[in-house]
C-alpha cells in the first residue's frame, strides 16, 4: 500500500509539473494587431513559374517507426516504391520526432519530420530538418504554447520550413488562433480529417502570407484508398530539397484533392486525366487563371472567404481586384470531385513575404512563472515535509538529563512553524565539546 501511495504521488507530481510548465513556465506574448493586406502593389506566387516544371509531391507519410509504438505500417522503401507508381517526384517520410534518412543520397530526398506528442495532435511539419526538437506541450495549448513551439522548432531547424498540420483534427486549432500565429510558411489545408480552407481564410484576411500544401498524412501505405488522394504540385527550376523549399515560401505551389475518376486512373498509371494549372498571369489589378480541364465550378474567395467571382463549364477565369479588396484565391471543382486550390494573391507594400514577429511579454513572463514557482515549492513541501520529519527525529541522538527540557521540545514543537529554530539551538547545545566527552564517558 505504501509503494503504491509513492507511485500515485510520483505520477501526480509529474502531471502537477506538467501543467506548470505548460501553463505558467511558458513564456506569454505579445501579439501584433490584425492588419490585412493593403498597398497598390499586387503579389503574384506564380510570378517565377516554369511551365513544364511542375513536380507531383507528397509531404506527410508514417512508416514503421518507434518499434510500432507509433501508428505507421509498411518501411521507408514500401513507401518510396508505391508512391514512385503513382507518379510522385517527393515522397517525404514524416515520422513522428524521427528523421528518417533511408533515401538520403537520392536527388528527391526532402529531410522531414511530424512534430508533437500532445493530446489534441496539435502538430507540425518540419521540411529540411537536421535536428529533432523535443519541447511540446502536452495538455491543451493556448495560444502561447502554440506560437512557443513554432519559436522553438525555428531555433532547432533555423533553415528549415515549418507547415501547420491538420489544422481541423480533434479542434487543435481555432479561428482565433491563425488570426494571431506567426513565424510559419505554409497550412496543410487539404488533408483526409477536412478541407481547412476556412481556418486559411482566417490567416490570410489577418494578413498573413501562408501558403498552402496538400498531403495524404498515410499511416498505412499498405491500404491502397488511403494513397494518393490528395496531393501539392511545386514548382522548380531543378530537382532539389533548396530549391523546393524555396517554392514553397513563395507559394509557387498548389494543392489537389484526387477525385475518384481521376484516381482510378492513376492507378493505372496514366496522369493525363488530372487537371492542372496551365497558366497564371497577372497584369495591373486584372488576374487570369487557364486550367488544362474545364472545370464544373470555378470560384474567387476573398476576405473570410466572401466569394468575389464565379464561372461555371469553363477552364479559364479572368477578373479585377478591387481596391478594397486585401487579397483573393482562385478555387476549380470538378464533377468527379477533383478539386485545385491555388494559392493566393495579394496587395503589399514593401516585403511581401515579411512576417510580423510576436515579442515576449516579459511582465507576464515573470509573474507567471513566479506563481508557478510558488506552487510548485508548496507542493513539493508538502512531499516533503514527513519525510524530513522523520529524518530529523532519527538523526538527533537523545540528550543528557540536564537537557531533557530541550529534548522534549522535540516531538512537540517539530510540527509547529518554530520547529526548525529549535532544532537548530538543540545541535548548536550537542555540538559543545563538553557534551561529546559526556556522552562518550
Amino acid at each position: 500500500m505504501k509503494a503504491f501511495k509513492i507511485i500515485w504521488l510520483g505520477l501526480l507530481s509529474v502531471i502537477i509539473f506538467l501543467i506548470i510548465d505548460q501553463y505558467l513556465f511558458c513564456p506569454a506574448y505579445t501579439f501584433n494587431s490584425i492588419t490585412p493586406f493593403s498597398g497598390d502593389s499586387i503579389y503574384n506566387p506564380y510570378a517565377g513559374a516554369i511551365g513544364n516544371k511542375w513536380i507531383k509531391c507528397n509531404f506527410h507519410a508514417h512508416d514503421n517507426c518507434w518499434d510500432g509504438i507509433t501508428n505507421g505500417k509498411g518501411s521507408s522503401n514500401d513507401i518510396y516504391n508505391k508512391y514512385n507508381n503513382l507518379h510522385y517526384i517527393i515522397h517525404a517520410i514524416s515520422n513522428y520526432q524521427r528523421i528518417d534518412t533511408t533515401h538520403q543520397y537520392l536527388p528527391n530526398y526532402i529531410s522531414s519530420y511530424e512534430h508533437g506528442y500532445n493530446i489534441l495532435k496539435s502538430h507540425q511539419l518540419v521540411l529540411g530538418a537536421n535536428t529533432v526538437c523535443w519541447k511540446d506541450y502536452f495538455f491543451p495549448q493556448t495560444l502561447n504554447n502554440k506560437q512557443h513551439i513554432i519559436y522553438c522548432l525555428h531555433n532547432t531547424s533555423p533553415n528549415g520550413l515549418l507547415i501547420i498540420n491538420h489544422p481541423l483534427l480533434r479542434g487543435n486549432y481555432s479561428l482565433t488562433d491563425f488570426k494571431y500565429l506567426t513565424g510559419y510558411s505554409c497550412m496543410e489545408v487539404l488533408h483526409p480529417s477536412g478541407n481547412a480552407s476556412a481556418l486559411w481564410d482566417a490567416a490570410l484576411s489577418a494578413g498573413r502570407p501562408v501558403f498552402i500544401v496538400g498531403d495524404d498524412d498515410c499511416h498505412n501505405i499498405f491500404d491502397s484508398a488511403k494513397v494518393g488522394r490528395i496531393c501539392t504540385w511545386v514548382n522548380v527550376p531543378a530537382l532539389s530539397e533548396s530549391n523546393v523549399l524555396q517554392s514553397l515560401r513563395k507559394g509557387n505551389c498548389y494543392a489537389v484533392a484526387v477525385g475518384k475518376d481521376v484516381m482510378r486512373n492513376e492507378r493505372k498509371g496514366d496522369d493525363s486525366k488530372m487537371p492542372s494549372l496551365q497558366q497564371f498571369m497577372l497584369k495591373g489589378n486584372s488576374i487570369q487563371a487557364r486550367f488544362s480541364m474545364a472545370a464544373n465550378e470555378i470560384t474567387v474567395s476573398g476576405k473570410n472567404g466572401h466569394l468575389l467571382y464565379r464561372a461555371c463549364n469553363t477552364n479559364t477565369v479572368l477578373f479585377t481586384l478591387g481596391k478594397s479588396e486585401p487579397y483573393a484565391r482562385i478555387t476549380a471543382n470538378y464533377k468527379d470531385g477533383t478539386q485545385i486550390l491555388l494559392n493566393p494573391v495579394f496587395r503589399y507594400t514593401e516585403l511581401p513575404l515579411l512576417q510580423s514577429s510576436a515579442g515576449i511579454n516579459t511582465t507576464q513572463t515573470s509573474w507567471r512563472r513566479l506563481v508557478g514557482m510558488a506552487v510548485l515549492a508548496t507542493w513539493f513541501g508538502f512531499l516533503l515535509k514527513p519525510f524530513l520529519h522523520w529524518k530529523q527525529q532519527n538523526k538527533l541522538p537523545n540528550l543528557s538529563p540536564g537537557y531533557e527540557y530541550i529534548s522534549n521540545l522535540n516531538t512537540k514543537n517539530s510540527k509547529v512553524w518554530y520547529g526548525r529554530p529549535v532544532w537548530y539551538f538543540r545541535r548548536f547545545f550537542y555540538n559543545q565539546g563538553f557534551e561529546r566527552e559526556d556522552q562518550t564517558k
